[in-house]
């Protein structure tokens, strides 16, 4: 079981997401809506990954990325990218992140990249 925050600025892809992490028994230790948001409950909740979308207000997803690997040393970060775009995922784990997802989302492909990077963690 891994202790989880999710940052989206769309409150239903928030809460879906919230709602299959739960659902697959994890624990979501809170969300956030932007950039500054994650970064203080991060900081506050110390969990063992976050989930963030790429496109947290425009850019601010790459940004939050970078502060994240940067202040929250040992987070485990689940990049959430739009449709099929491989372009996207491949930039972002250049720039750090453990796995990434796509939208739409299933529960199976959640919880696979979640186990996937929490084994990664802990080797």
């Amino acid at each position: 079981m891994a202790s989880i925050v999710i940052a989206d600025n769309s409150l239903f892809m928030m809460g879906s997401l919230k709602y299959l992490v739960e659902h697959a028994g994890h624990v979501v230790l809170g969300t956030g809506k932007d950039g500054k948001d994650t970064l203080d409950l991060c900081k506050r909740l110390k969990p063992d990954l976050v989930m963030l979308d790429v496109f947290l207000e425009g850019n601010e997803g790459h940004a939050t990325i970078k502060a994240l690997l940067r202040e929250s040393p040992g987070v485990q970060i689940i990049a959430v990218c739009p449709p099929g775009d491989e372009e996207r995922a491949q930039d972002v784990r250049k720039l750090g992140v453990s796995g990434h997802i796509f939208k739409p989302f299933k529960l199976t492909q959640i919880t696979e990249e979640i186990t996937r990077v929490s084994k990664k963690a802990r080797m």
